[in-house]
Formats: structure tokens, sequence, C-alpha cells
């Protein structure tokens, strides 16, 4: 791990200071109408070379008049691309190349196809950003994040409450994608086998219910996942994010903290087997699953501290689950409750004193860790938050074995209590957001984002469990519904939860993107990850209580390294067989075809990466404004 560091830091070194300088939006263009249109009548089966990208060449390739004419085509065009053969004419003012686009511009209908289309060069600097992000990078690069963030106004693709007109472009663009990949509209010269898999698991897998890592290693592994834009001839453009640097500083970011995720593993697991918690001999054992979902779910570089510290939480509140569950009796249920209650657990004996001990562990551990980062004792808030918790299981437990079945709104009282998502987040959050007040972190009443991270939990794990508890006969808020409306059936009982918990993520979303919130940024993250931990698992099933559905993904997020295609370069200039020269006449732009051939409505401003006296020309003819305009 340690011989990874430098190379890792002098890749990040090269990046700060070559790629992200000269960062700008001809390295990012997107194909042209012309190009896109032109695409059916040009051999797919030709590699084209760099020539054949002029108009998306930067200022570092210095590229003669000589060596343009020289690989015109008879027809006057630049390798039949009309982008090209605009930046030829431009650079060269030679007239062939002006006939062939007054040629190409006089077949289309319509007065023609625009040959110049606006670029916001801030979304050039927001797709560098996003890149560095899905690839799990920016803990390298906040200072350079920020400072491009905060010319940007981040339009979040995460639907909020009452935004309408979201709505509909999201049911719109989710039926044409459903048409691409599944209505037999896949056209491989346009839609790539590697996009249609992008855009499968746009479709198969909600965004809440992906984990920030398992995303990382999907976005390496995609060989057009670094490409942000399809390019002309349906192959694709060199770019900034195509450089080999960021994939490989990706690359090792990754089996780094794979490597550091398998240590920590082994903490945990040796933390288990010494208190006993994964010797109980009955219910579920989740202490791989626990502490990968832990580090899997967020991509903030959180200290190793707040990643075991809430894994061993979530073993434990597995643990004393089931044994409320399935294994205590009433008895010894109480007394263990009480014994939290008070913190005392003199008289506990078996599985009731292996838990209290335990619980006793880590909040010793917790306070000790929370003390040196914040100089206060948070021994009180930890006892009171587990023993309403205890308190929240057995009153559950008393319902099941009483047959009696509260009213919903109690039901969720209780409910929202022994899900124990606020046990994972609000601890931890002490130790990610150390300069805020506790009572910032740990309000009473709860923060309004942690109550509803409590409420979208507790329903999440019910419209996936229902059918188990049924016939365990616990209780659970689908058949509460179906009970206090006789004339619903089961479908019309998960449609309604479905319809709540759309509703309740679009507030909880609010109040993690909302800067105004008491909560800090880090502890915001920490709530949104617990939530997208929650949402993996019963996304379409209970993946939480399978023994084997989960174990796929734990071995690519922690063991195997992962597989990245090789990245083929544009193929060089071709070499030219020696042959009479061809006598290429070059006329100024003002002469018989002049912009005069263009429609002057069509330009808004303009500005080239390499000067010439033509463009010199043409920036004095037109005014520049806060949207360039390029060809392409």
């Amino acid at each position: 791990m340690e011989s990874q560091k430098p190379s890792i830091q002098s890749l990040v070194n090269v990046i700060k200071k070559e790629i992200l300088p000269n960062m700008g939006s001809r390295s990012f263009l997107s194909p042209s109408p012309y190009d896109t249109a032109w695409e059916e009548l040009v051999d797919k089966n030709q590699c084209y070379p760099l020539l054949s990208y002029l108009e998306a060449l930067p200022p570092t390739y210095k590229i003669s008049h000589d060596t343009i004419l020289k690989h015109l085509d008879s027809d006057g065009s630049l390798f039949q691309s009309p982008s090209a053969t605009s930046s030829a004419y431009l650079a060269t003012g030679n007239e062939e190349c002006l006939a062939y686009l007054q040629s190409l511009a006089s077949n289309c209908a319509s007065n023609g196809v625009p040959s110049l289309y606006i670029v916001d060069e801030e979304l050039t600097k927001l797709s560098m950003v996003y890149q560095l992000v899905r690839l799990g990078l920016t803990e390298y690069f906040d200072q350079e994040k920020d400072e491009i963030l905060a010319q940007i106004y981040r339009a979040s693709s995460l639907m909020l409450p009452d935004e309408h007109q979201l709505e509909k472009a999201r049911t719109f663009s989710k039926k044409f994608l459903e048409k691409i990949v599944f209505g037999g509209m896949r056209d491989e010269s346009i839609i790539s086998s590697s996009h249609c898999r992008m855009i499968e698991h746009e479709l198969g897998l909600p965004w809440m219910a992906r984990l920030d890592h398992l995303e990382h290693r999907m976005w390496l592994e995609e060989k057009d996942a670094c490409v942000l834009w399809m390019g002309k001839f349906s192959s694709h453009r060199s770019s900034l994010v195509h450089n080999q640097d960021i994939v490989q500083l990706a690359v090792q970011n990754f089996v780094l903290r794979q490597s550091v995720y398998r240590m920590e593993l082994d903490v945990v697991k040796g933390w288990s087997e010494k208190t006993g918690l994964s010797k109980m001999g009955f219910g579920r054992e989740k202490t791989v699953y626990s502490y990968f979902a832990v580090a899997s779910s967020v991509s903030l570089p959180y200290n190793s501290d707040v990643r075991v510290m809430v894994a061993k939480s979530a073993i434990i509140i597995t643990v004393a689950d089931d044994f409320f569950d399935m294994e205590g009796s009433l008895e010894d249920l109480e007394k263990l409750t009480d014994a939290v209650r008070r913190w005392d657990g003199e008289g506990l004996r078996g599985h009731a004193k292996t838990l209290f001990e335990a619980l006793d562990d880590i909040v010793a551990d917790f306070r000790v860790k929370c003390f040196k980062q914040l100089g206060k004792d948070i021994k009180k808030n930890l006892q009171h938050i587990w023993g309403e918790t205890f308190h929240s299981w057995l009153m559950e437990a008393k319902w099941s074995r009483s047959g009696g079945a509260p009213e919903t709104p109690e039901y969720l009282d209780v409910g929202i209590m022994s899900i124990a998502a606020h046990i994972l987040v609000l601890p931890s959050s002490c130790l990610v957001s150390p300069t805020t007040p506790l009572h910032h972190l740990w309000s009473n009443p709860y923060q309004p984002i942690t109550k509803l991270l409590m409420v979208i939990t507790r329903l999440l794990n019910d419209i996936q469990s229902y059918s188990k508890e049924e016939k365990q006969g616990k209780l659970n808020f689908v058949l509460l519904y179906l009970k206090e409306n006789p004339e619903a059936n089961i479908e019309d009982s998960i449609k309604f939860v479905q319809l709540l918990l759309d509703q309740l993520k679009k507030e909880f979303l609010q109040h993690v993107l909302n800067r105004l919130c008491d909560l800090p940024e880090p502890s915001r993250r920490l709530h949104l990850g617990c939530l997208k931990v929650f949402h993996m698992f019963f996304n379409s099933s209970n993946r939480y209580d399978s023994d084997t559905d989960m174990l796929h993904d734990i071995q690519k997020a922690l063991v195997v390294p992962p597989q990245v295609p090789k990245l083929k370069p544009l193929r060089p200039l071709p070499e030219q067989p020696e042959s009479k020269p061809r006598v290429l006449v070059t006329k100024s732009l003002s002469g018989k075809f002049g912009l005069k051939c263009f429609p002057r409505k069509s330009f808004i401003g303009y500005r080239m990466s390499y000067q010439t006296g033509s463009v010199n020309r043409w920036e004095e003819m037109y005014k520049s404004s806060s949207f360039k305009l390029y060809f392409a």
C-alpha cells in the first residue's frame, strides 16, 4: 500500500499541472449536425487520422497550411468531414473547401443545417468534475473542484417536491431509452454496445440504490465510460478525460482503497469474534455485509474510525434485532432493555450479557474518539439513543407475541426507532464534523433530515419484508395499511407505500442539498450514504437477509482489481506517396466565396484556438459573448 502512494501523488501532480489548467471547450466538442447526418455516407471500417479532428485540436498542435492542403480530397473536403473542412477553410481560405461546404449546405433542406453551435465553457469544466466524481478521485482535487463549482449552478437530476416539469422530462426520457434498449431501435453505428449497457444500468438501478465505490468500478471497466460525447464517424473523440494519467490514477486509487478496506474488515471481523457476536448461534451473521455496505456507500474520504465504528454498530443492531425477534424470552428482553436503560449489565446471562458487553465496548470506544475531537463527553447521548432503540425492539416483541395491532401512526413512532438508522449516522457525525457544535449534530427532537431518514428506511424495509413478517406474525406497515383499508388489496397497499416513499425521498434530498441546514455537509452526506445502503439492500428484494445475493458485489468491492480496457490511440497522419502536386488556389474570405454564403443570424460569437489572418478578420466582424461558437 505504501509503495503506491508516491505513484498516486505523482499522477495527481501531473493532472493538476498539465490537464486541469488547460481544460477548454475544444477538447470536449460533440458532433455537429453535419457530421451526424453525414455518418451514413462514410465507410465505417475506416480508422481516421488525427487531422480529421482538425476543429478539435488544441493550440499545442501546430499544423501547417501545406499539411492541411496536402490531405484535401478531390471534392475539397478534409477526410469527408464538414467540421474539419470548415476549420481547414478558416485556416487556409482555400476555395475548394468552401465549394464543398456550399454544395453540402445547398443539398440540405430548410436552408441548410447550421454549421455552428453553442458551447458553454463552464459546461466543459463541470464535465471534468463529473468525470473525477464518478471515478472516485475528488478527494485529490477538492480545491480545483470547488473553484469550478463556485462558477456553476449545479442543475441536479434529482427531483425535489413540485418539480413537475422535471417529472415529465424523466418520464419521456425513460420511455425513449427503453425503446432504444428494448424496442429494437438499437443501431451499432450510433449507439455502441458499451453505451447500451450504461443505458440499461441507468434504467435498471435507481441512483439512490447505487453504492459509490461500485459505481467507480463500473465506470472504470466500461470501455466508453471515459468519453463524454460520441464523436464523428461513430468513433470517439480524443478528450482530456480520456487521458491515460486520469485512468491510471483512478485504477491505483481504487486498488489502494480495496487494500485499506480489507485491513479494516479484518479489524471488524476480529472484534465480532472477540465479543462473541459472530458466534451467537441464531439469526443473521452479517459482519462482512455490514462493513461492505459502510465502506462502499459514500466516496468521501472518511477516516478508518468512522467506517469501523459504523460497521460495528450495524452488527450489534442486526444481532440484537434477531435476539428480540426470535431468540430471547420476554423476561430476557425486558431485563436486557432495563440494563441498557440503566447502563448496568449486572445480572444478565447468556446472549443478553454478550450483547450488553459488546454494546458497552463500542460506546466506550465512541466516547474516547469523540472526546479527542470534540472535547466533550457524549456518553449520555449514546446511552439515550441505544436505550430508546432497545425499548422499541421490546415494544415490537410484545405486539408480536400478544397478537395486538397498533394503528399505523403508533406503529411508525416505534418502527422508525427500531430500524436504528439514526444510530448509524448521529454518533459518526461527531467524528466527521468535529468543529460543529454538538447540539447542531444531535438535537432533540432530531433534525428533519434525520427523522426523514428514519421513516424512509423503515418503509423500505417493510415494503420488501411484509411477506416474511406476515408468516412470522410480526407487524409491518404494508400489512397494517391493508388491515385499516379493507377495500384495498396487497398491490394497493404496496403502491400507497411506494408513492409515500417517492414524496419522502424528494423532501429528504431537499435537506441533503440545502446548505442552510444546520447539519454540515459531511453529516448530510452520511445521511445520504445510509439511505443509499438501505435502498440497495431493499430495492427490489430483501438482499440483506440473503446469504448469497451480495457475494459478487463484495468480491468486486473488496477483492478483485478492476479490469480496465486499454484505450486505442488515434492513428497518426498517413504518409502520402509522392505525386504530382495539385495546384490549389487560396483566396481571401472577403472574395467571391465570402461570409454572405452563410446566414449571419446563425452566428453569435466566435473564437478559434489557433490564430490566422482569416480568423483575425472574423473576430473583428463578430462580437464575443458569454457563449462561444465553434465549428464541429
